[in-house]
């Protein structure tokens, strides 16, 4: 295990020197969050480069702009046969913020070894968007839609009986839930939990407005023996509006010992827009170069 923890890091620092290497007009310091097939990374050992004067090319004067961009990220390593360890699993995102158009109004366990199919995969997910829409529809006909939640909840992720990792689409300050709790507050809304988080207006109710449909649109299903993940898009659609909200996903499913198969990862985000890769103005460094 410990070969294995020193040749992902070795990746991640080589990555990290690829992309210091190939910008010669800016520095990036990646903020990075602990890598689920990892140990934690502490701050002392996050990664930053920054050129040096001498690769940029100046006759009187040269300006260069430093800032710090913050990307959320879920990667995947795997030995493969001639010995050295690569990336299978790469899910980046930029942080979710809440903008005028998208915000809403108002101990592991031992699991089963026997494999997880493409399938166990698509029953998963047929399961988890018609529990989207179920929650929905009984919080519409004032229902108890936390317990149908919760109950939906313990049926599709594998929470207490392996680590989740989990990084909902729109958690701008609390971005990563490995809790039960952490997830019900994501999924019902923070007042209908006890000690939600603020920023919860309850996705599975669309914050209220509720989902008549989810469609899973798989662009890859990787299976790896005693698990698989799955990553593409899925549409939801509100039921008050009819409009439909795209949104990227990663998902990883293991068969827990119950020998159900169930969500241990998930990673979902906004589609990326070019809009949100200006850095902000407060960050930004200006240095002038040269005589």
């Amino acid at each position: 295990m410990g070969t294995l923890r020193t040749a992902v890091l070795r990746s991640m620092v080589a990555r990290a020197g690829q992309i210091a290497c190939t910008t010669t007009t800016r520095s990036i310091s990646m903020v990075m969050s602990p890598s689920p097939w990892a140990t934690t990374i502490s701050p002392a050992q996050q990664l930053e480069r920054s050129p040096k004067s001498s690769t940029h090319l100046a006759t009187n004067a040269a300006m260069t702009v430093r800032f710090k961009s913050k990307v959320e990220y879920t990667f995947g390593y795997q030995r493969c046969d001639d010995g050295k360890v690569r990336i299978f699993l790469h899910h980046s995102s930029v942080p979710y913020a809440v903008s005028s158009k998208t915000a809403d109004p108002k101990a592991n366990m031992v699991a089963s070894t026997a494999a997880v199919t493409r399938e166990d995969v698509i029953a998963v997910q047929n399961a988890w968007a018609g529990a989207i829409k179920n929650i929905s529809k009984i919080y519409k006909e004032n229902g108890d839609y936390v317990q149908a939640a919760a109950t939906a909840a313990g049926e599709l992720y594998a929470y207490g009986k392996y680590d989740v990792l989990f990084k909902p689409t729109k958690a701008a300050q609390h971005q990563f839930r490995p809790k039960a709790e952490e997830a019900m507050s994501y999924f019902v809304g923070c007042k209908a939990v006890d000690n939600g988080y603020a920023e919860d207006g309850g996705f599975a109710i669309n914050g209220g407005k509720g989902w008549s449909d989810c469609v899973y649109d798989n662009h890859q299903v990787a299976v790896k023996s005693s698990i698989a993940i799955a990553m593409g898009n899925y549409y939801f659609t509100c039921a008050t509006t009819g409009e439909k909200s795209k949104v990227e996903y990663t998902f990883g499913y293991k068969r827990c010992e119950d020998g159900k198969v169930r969500i241990f990862l998930h990673h979902s985000s906004v589609p990326y827009m070019a809009v949100q890769a200006k850095a902000p103005a407060a960050e930004l460094d200006v240095t002038l170069i040269g005589a």
